[in-house]
Protein backbone atom coordinates (compact mmCIF):
# COMPACT_ATOMS: atom_id res chain seq x y z
CA UNK A 1 0.00 0.00 0.00
CA UNK A 2 1.38 3.92 -0.37
CA UNK A 3 2.80 5.07 2.52
CA UNK A 4 3.03 8.90 1.56
CA UNK A 5 -0.22 11.39 1.97
CA UNK A 6 1.06 12.88 -1.30
CA UNK A 7 1.83 10.22 -3.36
CA UNK A 8 -1.71 8.41 -2.48
CA UNK A 9 -3.26 11.99 -2.94
CA UNK A 10 -1.80 12.05 -6.69
CA UNK A 11 -3.04 8.04 -7.02
CA UNK A 12 -6.51 8.59 -6.16
CA UNK A 13 -6.73 11.82 -8.40
CA UNK A 14 -5.41 9.99 -11.19
CA UNK A 15 -7.38 7.35 -10.87
CA UNK A 16 -10.68 9.37 -10.52
CA UNK A 17 -9.58 11.64 -13.75
CA UNK A 18 -9.39 8.07 -15.72
CA UNK A 19 -12.88 6.99 -14.64
CA UNK A 20 -14.20 10.63 -15.58
CA UNK A 21 -13.02 9.97 -18.94
CA UNK A 22 -14.14 6.89 -19.55
CA UNK A 23 -17.55 8.21 -18.68
CA UNK A 24 -17.67 10.78 -20.68
CA UNK A 25 -16.63 8.43 -23.66
CA UNK A 26 -19.12 6.02 -23.21
CA UNK A 27 -21.64 8.98 -22.45
CA UNK A 28 -20.60 10.73 -25.58
CA UNK A 29 -20.93 7.12 -27.41
CA UNK A 30 -23.92 6.44 -26.24
CA UNK A 31 -25.38 9.77 -27.11
CA UNK A 32 -24.09 9.27 -31.05
CA UNK A 33 -25.92 6.38 -31.68
CA UNK A 34 -22.78 4.50 -32.44
CA UNK A 35 -23.36 6.25 -35.80
CA UNK A 36 -20.46 9.52 -35.02
CA UNK A 37 -20.06 10.18 -38.90
CA UNK A 38 -23.51 10.71 -40.01
CA UNK A 39 -24.00 13.31 -36.54
CA UNK A 40 -20.80 14.58 -37.83
CA UNK A 41 -21.98 15.42 -41.48
CA UNK A 42 -25.50 16.27 -40.24
CA UNK A 43 -23.72 19.08 -38.41
CA UNK A 44 -21.55 20.32 -40.93
CA UNK A 45 -24.44 20.36 -43.25
CA UNK A 46 -26.52 22.31 -40.25
CA UNK A 47 -23.72 24.92 -40.26
CA UNK A 48 -23.35 25.45 -43.98
CA UNK A 49 -26.78 26.15 -44.53
CA UNK A 50 -26.23 29.31 -42.12
CA UNK A 51 -23.44 30.49 -43.82
CA UNK A 52 -23.86 33.66 -45.74
CA UNK A 53 -24.52 32.45 -49.75
CA UNK A 54 -22.04 35.54 -50.68
CA UNK A 55 -18.94 35.95 -50.65
CA UNK A 56 -17.92 37.91 -48.03
CA UNK A 57 -14.03 38.33 -48.63
CA UNK A 58 -11.59 40.82 -50.64
CA UNK A 59 -9.42 39.35 -53.66
CA UNK A 60 -5.47 39.30 -53.45
CA UNK A 61 -3.70 40.47 -56.85
CA UNK A 62 -0.39 40.91 -57.95
CA UNK A 63 0.44 44.42 -58.99
CA UNK A 64 0.35 43.50 -62.85
CA UNK A 65 -3.48 42.14 -62.27
CA UNK A 66 -3.66 45.90 -60.45
CA UNK A 67 -3.07 47.42 -63.45
CA UNK A 68 -4.71 45.66 -65.98
CA UNK A 69 -7.86 46.36 -63.88
CA UNK A 70 -7.34 49.74 -63.38
CA UNK A 71 -7.42 50.29 -66.95
CA UNK A 72 -10.90 48.44 -67.45
CA UNK A 73 -12.48 49.92 -64.48
CA UNK A 74 -12.84 53.31 -64.45
CA UNK A 75 -14.61 53.55 -61.11
CA UNK A 76 -11.91 52.01 -59.41
CA UNK A 77 -10.44 53.97 -56.21
CA UNK A 78 -6.81 53.21 -55.41
CA UNK A 79 -5.72 53.64 -51.81
CA UNK A 80 -2.76 53.42 -50.02
CA UNK A 81 -3.48 52.35 -46.34
CA UNK A 82 0.10 53.54 -44.92
CA UNK A 83 -0.14 56.61 -42.56
CA UNK A 84 0.34 59.89 -44.01
CA UNK A 85 4.11 60.54 -43.93
CA UNK A 86 5.00 57.29 -45.43
CA UNK A 87 2.08 58.36 -48.20
CA UNK A 88 4.00 61.76 -48.43
CA UNK A 89 7.44 60.32 -48.94
CA UNK A 90 6.04 57.74 -51.88
CA UNK A 91 3.02 56.97 -53.14
CA UNK A 92 1.29 55.07 -56.64
CA UNK A 93 0.32 57.93 -59.08
CA UNK A 94 -3.24 58.64 -58.81
CA UNK A 95 -3.46 57.00 -55.67
CA UNK A 96 -5.32 58.53 -52.20
CA UNK A 97 -4.10 58.06 -48.52
CA UNK A 98 -6.73 56.46 -45.89
CA UNK A 99 -4.99 55.36 -43.73
CA UNK A 100 -6.07 51.74 -41.70
CA UNK A 101 -5.73 53.47 -38.51
CA UNK A 102 -8.25 55.37 -39.77
CA UNK A 103 -10.22 53.61 -42.13
CA UNK A 104 -13.16 52.70 -39.52
CA UNK A 105 -13.69 56.36 -39.13
CA UNK A 106 -13.43 57.50 -43.16
CA UNK A 107 -14.62 54.59 -45.18
CA UNK A 108 -18.26 55.99 -45.14
CA UNK A 109 -16.86 59.58 -46.49
CA UNK A 110 -14.00 58.63 -48.56
CA UNK A 111 -16.37 55.50 -50.21
CA UNK A 112 -20.03 56.03 -50.12
CA UNK A 113 -21.17 53.54 -53.01
CA UNK A 114 -19.86 49.84 -51.33
CA UNK A 115 -19.50 47.91 -54.32
CA UNK A 116 -17.04 50.56 -55.39
CA UNK A 117 -13.94 48.62 -56.82
CA UNK A 118 -11.82 49.60 -53.89
CA UNK A 119 -7.86 48.50 -54.17
CA UNK A 120 -5.75 48.95 -51.56
CA UNK A 121 -2.07 48.76 -50.67
CA UNK A 122 0.99 49.28 -48.07
CA UNK A 123 4.33 48.61 -48.27
CA UNK A 124 4.63 44.80 -48.28
CA UNK A 125 0.67 43.76 -47.84
CA UNK A 126 0.62 42.97 -44.03
CA UNK A 127 -1.46 46.43 -43.39
CA UNK A 128 -3.30 46.85 -46.25
CA UNK A 129 -4.79 42.35 -45.53
CA UNK A 130 -6.10 44.55 -42.17
CA UNK A 131 -7.65 47.04 -44.21
CA UNK A 132 -9.06 44.79 -46.48
CA UNK A 133 -10.83 43.37 -43.78
CA UNK A 134 -12.20 45.91 -41.94
CA UNK A 135 -13.83 47.13 -45.14
CA UNK A 136 -15.57 43.64 -46.08
CA UNK A 137 -16.41 43.52 -42.37
CA UNK A 138 -18.27 46.93 -42.96
CA UNK A 139 -20.04 45.81 -45.77
CA UNK A 140 -17.80 46.51 -49.02
CA UNK A 141 -18.23 43.71 -51.77
CA UNK A 142 -15.63 44.69 -53.99
CA UNK A 143 -12.20 45.07 -51.59
CA UNK A 144 -9.22 44.15 -53.50
CA UNK A 145 -5.45 44.40 -51.80
CA UNK A 146 -2.01 43.65 -53.41
CA UNK A 147 1.41 43.35 -51.38
CA UNK A 148 1.81 47.17 -52.39
CA UNK A 149 4.88 49.29 -53.40
CA UNK A 150 7.11 46.26 -53.38
CA UNK A 151 5.04 44.42 -56.14
CA UNK A 152 3.91 48.02 -58.30
CA UNK A 153 4.82 48.31 -61.48
CA UNK A 154 4.17 51.32 -62.45
CA UNK A 155 5.00 54.84 -61.75
CA UNK A 156 5.28 56.42 -58.23
CA UNK A 157 5.88 59.92 -57.17
CA UNK A 158 8.48 60.33 -54.37
CA UNK A 159 9.63 63.20 -52.42
CA UNK A 160 13.25 62.61 -51.09
CA UNK A 161 12.58 66.05 -48.85
CA UNK A 162 10.73 63.30 -46.20
CA UNK A 163 13.55 61.39 -44.14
Amino acid sequence: MLKDKGLKKQFMLAVTCVAMVASMGALLVSCGGGNTEAAMEEAANESAATEPAEDTTYQHLSGEEVVALMESDDNAVLVDVREPLAYQYEHIVGAINVPQSKMAEQAESAFPDKDQTIILYCDYGGVSKIAAEDLVDMGYTNVIEFDGLEDWPGETEKDESIK
